[in-house]
């Protein structure tokens, strides 16, 4: 697993097959030799073996030293080898160097041009960065960014300077060719690196700007099974489809509320099963990034519920979120809603409300419109 993150499926393929063929002719050789022979090198195979097997359950091979000592043990089976020529592709050692040698120029050169491109590309990302801190002068602070982008076309950091300067220059003049080179470039680099969660948040800030915000709630609903344990995207997620769904519901457009709600209750779900996955870990296993119900998802996935017709969900939700901080005006929201929800249902909770209309009494008139909305 580790390798297979660092290095990619081509990569990860490239070392198993070296690991493999080590080991496959190791064993080979060991069932084809005699006692001394197979003695002389059998501690090289046990040293190996045994690390790769522990590194499945226990530690990577991040540690330097550990990842020595299974080279240098696969070195030691690979010295146990026989070194007879494969049949099929028996080549004179006069033909092989100098093939080798040409390939091995080649690809050298081709690496130390493309390093140098890279290294020149990283600079320039840095004078922008730098620029950006002493200047106000746009096509200044562009050019680095740009010297960049020709380096090293889809350079996701060049990109977002560049993206997110156009759409500053954008949000000014409201000149629409800025606007259509930060969502050209933003798209082109998309496709190279889909998972980056940056240049899609820079594309939902694009979306915003140019007043498309079905269109970022599009990027945040397609791709949040690319971020699952994300709990920001997800609390962004039903926001929007709260904000959008609502609206839709003032214009009286069925269809577009019900398919924004789904997708924000459907959202809410995946998280409240993430929290309860969360809960099984055992006591030693820590889970890492935060990752619950916050206030925000609560209230929205509680609003959505309630818009729904499912009071009773509502008020459940809504409830667990409440504290005792009646001064804070976000929680007197969520008070109201809540209240509204159990008055929905038939119930009600006079504790809240007495705390609520205390700190806000204009609260009573908003949970009756609410009420009536609902009817």
């Amino acid at each position: 697993m580790q390798y297979l993150v660092e290095v990619g499926i081509l990569g990860f393929v490239v070392f198993m097959a070296f690991i493999l063929f080590i080991f496959y002719k190791y064993i080979r050789g060991f069932i084809n030799s005699n006692e001394e022979q197979r003695n002389s090198y059998f501690v090289y195979f046990i040293l190996v073996l045994s690390i790769l097997l522990h590194s499945v359950m226990d530690f990577n091979l991040s540690f330097v030293f550990v990842g020595m000592l299974v080279f240098i043990g696969l070195g030691g089976m690979a010295a146990a080898m026989h070194n007879k020529p494969l049949r099929k592709f028996k080549v004179s050692p006069e033909a092989v160097r100098p093939i080798y040698s040409v390939v091995l120029g080649l690809a050298s050169i081709v690496l130390i041009f493309v390093t140098i491109r890279y290294v020149a590309a990283s600079n320039n990302i840095t004078e922008g960065q730098n620029l950006l801190k002493t200047s106000k002068n746009y096509q200044e602070i562009k050019a680095p960014f740009a010297k960049a982008l020709d380096l090293r076309a889809n350079q996701p950091d060049a990109v977002l300077y560049t993206a997110s300067l156009d759409q500053s220059v954008f949000k000014q003049t409201q000149q629409q060719t800025y606007y259509d080179e930060a969502y050209s470039l933003l798209m082109n680099a998309l496709k190279k690196e889909p998972y980056n969660q940056d240049l899609l948040n820079q594309l939902m800030t694009g979306y915003t700007l140019n007043n498309q915000a079905d269109e970022a709630y599009k990027v945040l609903a397609d791709n949040a099974y690319k971020f699952a344990w994300d709990i920001n995207w997800y609390e962004k997620l039903i926001s929007q489809s709260f904000e959008l769904g609502y609206q839709a519901l003032g214009q009286g457009d069925t269809d577009k509320e019900k398919s924004y709600f789904q997708t924000g209750i459907e959202a809410y779900q995946h998280v409240v099963k993430g929290v309860a996955h969360l809960a099984t870990l055992p006591p030693g296993q820590l889970q890492g990034r935060p990752f619950s119900i916050t206030p925000t998802i609560a209230l929205n996935a509680g609003k959505m519920q309630l818009l729904s017709g499912k009071a009773a969900d509502a008020a459940a939700t809504l409830k667990k979120s409440l504290t005792k901080d009646y001064s804070d005006a976000a929680n007197r929201e969520t008070a109201t809603w809540y209240l509204a929800a159990l008055k929905k249902s038939g119930g009600s909770d006079k504790a809240v409300q007495d705390k609520l209309f205390a700190a806000d009494p204009s609260q009573e008139q908003q949970i009756n419109n609410l009420v009536q909305i609902l009817k």
